[in-house]
């Protein structure tokens, strides 16, 4: 059974915390995301903190995108570097043999909501060799590449590469890590 987007997301924050984030780089965790691919954010009608949060998303160089689609549930990420003018560049991961047309309409959805690309584009070829040999990892993957990369900007060499069920152990153990706190702040 694929990951429940909150599982995604908090995986997400465990990279964030452990490996962190440059400031110049972006996270935008599925709910987010399909927010954006459904309504853009101007249709959002967003409150002071999320104008602050749009604001974060036009001035970030490098955003890291966890598109969920459904039909079937799925993840995949979108790399984004920003430049100037045509030189953005856009990478498309996706860890199943061949991504399905929901995932690229969703990917699509999402860079045209935030004025990336023109309604034109075309998604790119997926940019990774790595896939699934399961029918339930998607969303580890796309977090294995997002800690590759912060890690790949930091200018670290690559080191044994983590498996998938070593971020499986990993997220578990932070998602507990979160449940034990709220507990003792409720008790509290």
């Amino acid at each position: 059974e694929t990951l429940e987007v909150g599982t995604v997301e908090a995986l997400m924050c465990e990279v964030e915390a452990r490996v962190g984030v440059p400031e110049n780089c972006l996270l935008i965790p599925p709910t987010q995301a399909l927010t954006i691919a459904r309504d853009g954010l101007e249709a959002m009608n967003p409150s002071e903190e999320e104008i602050k949060w749009i604001e974060t998303v036009y001035k970030a160089k490098i955003v890291f995108i966890v598109v969920h689609s459904e039909n079937p549930s799925h993840f995949t990420l979108l790399e984004v570097h920003k430049g100037e003018g045509e030189s953005t560049t856009i990478e498309f991961r996706d860890s199943l043999p061949e991504p399905p047309e929901t995932a690229r309409a969703a990917a699509k959805a999402i860079l045209v909501n935030l004025d990336l690309v023109p309604e034109s584009y075309e998604v790119p070829r997926r940019s990774n060799t790595k896939l699934q040999r399961d029918g339930w990892s998607c969303g580890l993957h796309t977090v294995w590449w997002i800690e590759r990369s912060l890690r790949a900007l930091r200018g670290e060499a690559r080191g044994i590469p983590d498996t998938i069920k070593d971020i499986a152990a990993r997220g578990n153990e932070f998602i507990e890590k979160i449940k034990s706190a709220s507990k003792i702040k409720a008790k509290a």
